[in-house]
Formats: C-alpha cells, sequence, structure tokens
C-alpha cells in the first residue's frame, strides 16, 4: 500500500486550527464503511478511522485502554466484563451514544460469526452507560479486538433509517470528522465534527483520501512537497531518505509474517515428516533474502513473533541456514534426491522475486519447487480449502500488537491454513492462554507456543517480519502513524508546527 499524508495548514502554531490532511492511495478504496462484520477488512478501520471510533484504543505501550469506554472490570469469576461508557458523546447525526448503541453494534458484530468476539454470550445495557458482556468463556484477546475492527462503534439510528448497505457507503460514527462526499474508487473525504466529545479537537478541518494506481507518481508528488507523510515507501527510497535525515523513517512494531507453510495435514505428503519441515527451514537464507531481495527493512525471525514483540521467545533455537544439514534431514526422512513440489506465492509488490530466491535456495538441497504466482482472492481460497503436495507463502497480517490473538489462527477451530497440521499440544496451550487473565502469565504462555511451533513442531518456515515504511516530515506531531499498530493512527491530535 502506497500513502501519502498531506497536512496544509491556515493557521501556524502548534497545535492549530484549521488545513486538511490528505492520504494517496495506491491500493484503492474499500467497499464499505459499515458495521457489518462480514464486509469488515483490515484497511476498513483505516479508512473508517475518521468519522468511526473504537471502544477502546492502543496505547503507547500497545495495550487495550479506554476511548469511548473509559473504564471496565472484570468480574471475579470472568463470566463477565462490565465498561462505564463516556458521557455526553454524541453520533454525527445528534443521538447519543450510550449502552443501547454499544449493545446494538456488538450484537450486529457477533452475528457475523467472526471470532473477533468468540466467548460473548450476550450482550446487557446495564443502564445508560454501563454495558456488560456475558463470557462463555472468558478471553483475554477481546479487549484487544474491542481496540480494532470488532470494537467500531455506528449510530444504530442511521443504519436502521439506511440500511447496512447504504449506511456503508454513508457511515455515521462519533468520530473527530464527519463523512462529505465519496466518489468511488477516486477519493472518501471527511470534514471536521463540531460536536467532537474531545473538546477542541480535530486540529484540522478535513481528512481526504485520494486513490490513484501509479505508485511513482505519488512519490514524486511526495518529494515536491505536496505531502507530510507518506505510507508505503519504496525500501530503496526508504534507504535514501534515513541516510539523509530528511524525514523520520517509521516502521511498525510489525506487519505480517514471510514464511511458508506445507500441507504436513496430510499424511501421503513429504512435509508430513517432521525431518522435511526442519530441512526446508535449514535451506532457506532468510537473511540473505531479506538483505538481497528486500533491501534488510524487515525483522528476522526463527518464530510466528518479531523481536519487537512481547510474545518473542529469546530461547526459541530454531533452524540456522545450513544447506548440508538439510540434505542429512531429507535423506533420513527418505529423500535422498529430493523431491518436486510446488509453491504457491503472492503476485503483488516484491513478493515474485522473494518466492524466486526461496526456489533457488531449495534447489540448492534437492527440492525442485515449481512457483505458482497467484493473486490474493486466490490465496485465501487455497488456504481456507486446503493444497496438496507443496508449500504456500504464509501471509498472516499482525496488525494488533498482541500475537496471541493471531496465533488463534493455528486453532482446529479456526485455522485458516486447512492442510497445516494442528498439533492438540498447541491447540489446549493456545486456549490456555486465551483464559489467562494475568498478563504476565499470558505472555510466558504465548512464548512457549512460540517456542514449540518452530523447536519441537516446525509447522510454518519462519523467515521475517515485514515492515511497511512510512516516512514522516519533521513539523507533524501527534499523528500516531506506525507507532503501535499499524492501521491504527490519530485523525484528532495531528497538528503540525514549522
Amino acid at each position: 500500500m502506497l500513502t501519502i499524508f498531506v497536512f496544509s495548514a491556515s493557521a501556524q502554531g502548534a497545535p492549530f486550527k484549521g488545513g486538511s490532511l490528505k492520504i494517496i492511495s495506491v491500493t484503492g478504496d474499500v467497499r464499505s464503511l459499515g458495521p457489518s462484520s462480514e464486509a469488515r477488512i483490515i484497511w476498513q478501520l483505516w479508512y473508517a478511522q475518521p468519522a468511526i471510533e473504537t471502544l477502546l484504543k492502543f496505547n503507547d505501550q500497545g495495550l487495550p485502554s479506554p476511548h469511548l469506554a473509559e473504564s471496565w472490570k472484570i468480574a471475579n469469576d470472568q463470566k463477565s466484563i462490565t465498561f462505564s461508557l463516556r458521557k455526553g458523546v454524541k453520533f454525527h447525526d445528534g443521538t447519543d451514544f450510550d449502552a443501547e448503541a454499544v449493545k446494538f453494534n456488538l450484537e450486529a458484530f457477533l452475528k457475523g460469526g467472526r471470532m473477533d468476539l468468540e466467548g460473548i454470550s450476550s450482550v446487557d445495557a446495564l443502564d445508560k452507560h454501563s454495558v456488560r458482556l456475558n463470557l462463555n468463556p472468558f478471553s483475554n484477546v477481546l479487549m484487544t479486538n474491542l481496540a480494532h475492527l470488532a470494537g467500531m462503534i455506528s449510530s444504530p439510528t442511521a443504519i436502521k433509517k439506511m440500511g447496512l448497505e447504504e449506511f456503508g457507503r454513508n457511515p455515521v460514527g462519533t468520530g473527530p470528522f464527519k463523512l462529505k462526499n465519496w466518489r468511488r474508487d477516486l477519493s472518501i473525504k471527511f470534514e471536521r465534527f463540531d460536536d467532537y466529545w474531545q473538546k477542541g479537537k480535530p486540529f484540522v478541518d478535513e481528512i481526504e483520501f485520494l486513490h490513484i494506481k501509479d505508485p511513482m507518481t505519488a512519490v514524486a508528488s511526495f518529494m515536491a512537497g505536496d505531502g507530510h507523510a507518506l505510507y508505503g515507501v519504496p525500501a530503496p527510497q526508504a534507504i535514501e531518505w534515513r541516510k539523509s535525515g530528511l524525514y523520520n523513517i517509521r516502521t511498525p512494531r510489525q506487519s505480517h509474517s514471510i514464511a511458508t507453510v506445507g500441507d504436513s495435514a496430510n499424511p501421503d505428503s513429504p512435509f508430513a515428516k517432521l525431518k522435511v519441515r526442519q530441512a526446508i527451514s535449514h535451506a532457506i537464507d532468510g537473511k540473505a533474502i531479506n538483505d538481497g531481495v528486500l533491501l534488510g527493512f524487515n525483522d528476522l525471525t526463527n518464530q510466528f513473533s518479531g523481536p519487537k514483540s512481547w510474545a518473542y521467545n529469546k530461547e526459541t533455537v530454531g533452524y540456522a541456514y545450513d544447506p548440508a544439514k538439510a540434505k542429512k534431514l531429507l535423506a533420513e526422512a527418505g529423500y535422498p534426491q529430493g523431491f518436486k513440489t510446488t509453491l504457491w506465492w503472492l503476485n503483488v509488490r516484491s513478493e515474485p522475486a522473494v518466492a524466486a530466491a526461496i526456489q533457488a535456495f531449495l534447489k540448492e538441497v534437492g527440492i525442485q519447487a515449481e512457483v505458482q504466482l497467484i493473486e490474493m482472492s486466490s490465496w485465501v481460497d487455497l488456504c481456507r480449502k486446503g493444497w496438496k503436495n507443496g508449500m504456500v507463502v504464509f501471509a498472516c497480517a499482525q496488525t494488533v500488537p498482541d500475537d496471541l490473538r493471531n496465533l488463534m489462527y493455528f486453532i482446529e477451530k479456526y485455522k485458516f491454513w486447512k492442510s497445516m497440521e494442528s498439533p492438540k499440544e498447541i491447540n489446549d496451550l493456545i486456549f490456555k492462554a486465551l483464559r489467562e487473565p494475568d498478563m504476565n502469565t499470558k505472555v510466558a504462555l504465548t512464548q512457549e507456543i512460540n517456542r514449540l511451533l518452530t523447536d519441537k513442531y516446525c509447522l510454518v518456515n519462519f523467515m521475517m517480519i515485514t515492515n511497511g515504511i512510512c516516512a514522516v516530515k519533521k513539523e507533524v506531531h501527534d499523528s500516531g502513524l506506525f507507532e503501535i499498530a499499524l492501521t491504527q493512527f490519530n485523525p484528532a491530535d495531528v497538528y503540525l508546527s514549522k
């Protein structure tokens, strides 16, 4: 994704009132900004944030903190969580943000069947500003999800009046901006909401998302002075800018994994054998791929989590690049001459070059991998339906600072990679971690899951965590860009100084 943020001020000072913020993206816009859980994708929250807020928000440490909900209390028996909501908050249509509105939104999301609100058996509006979530069972990632897609709160009155489809094109929330106009695939423009509950905010008058197709045009616009922040900076450009010190170059704590995953759940597949999976990990030089293909802007890892995550386990041994050992393991597994297989890989950005590098490393140990480049929709379909005698790219978006939330996709019940083995030990440990109310214990359990996934089962051949790159000019303050989560920024807080 390539995005330019353009801030233009009508007055000087910090903070100030006036001006506009323009975000130019080559990805195209989303189809809906509405509350339907079926429509919610990662970038929907990104585009909707100026208008639609969440119950909680990630703080500077990446932990869920108060936002539309000002506090909460977990019952001693862990069977419920009660939220106290902010008072005096209005939706853009003038209706009240209250307990009934929260109940309406959460129940609508629950009907979609997604696991984000897994464990909520019912929602009670106790009074105008108190909501109780009844749990069966308790899950500690629920708080994370309420700071993300599942926590988006829209106006029930507007939804009932317009219907979900029309509302998706005309979102009504409590945010610092309200929708002004939306030209599909061209732009989404928001204007200041004067009755915003954080008095004195926002500091700019407008936020506009502009959609373009040519990333070079976007880069040229940024360099010409049309923007103050650029998201999706190509690595070569980022290297140049970092050396010059002209802009602040930021990467989020982690974005998504680059790894391979074989069809280990199919007993007749080579990847059903642990030594084959271990050989794959020894055969691939992740550092060489990162340095040579991706220009070193990613974090190497031997596990699901990246080194910036609290879930990263420093005790994980992993599999160092060792082609001789890879060949030995293949021979012990019954493949002294290697074997033929297929590598399905995403045909986006620099991904084909990564696939070619992996193909070359595998060839060195006797594995002949035919690369099949596929589009995102085909990859999702392949992962969900399953594949045989091959590997697919393990691309797991980690857009929130809670890796346990994403590890839920390893559980058999929710498994995204259908042909990947799902050991009972991993399933049980993930569920145990999810039920743990103590953060320190949750951290320890999640780190142990990371170790087991790599050192005991080698279910995924982890290589690195890719980082999106954002360039921010020195005069931009409090934008929140790439500070905590990939999709979170602070439209109400951003301001400029000279």
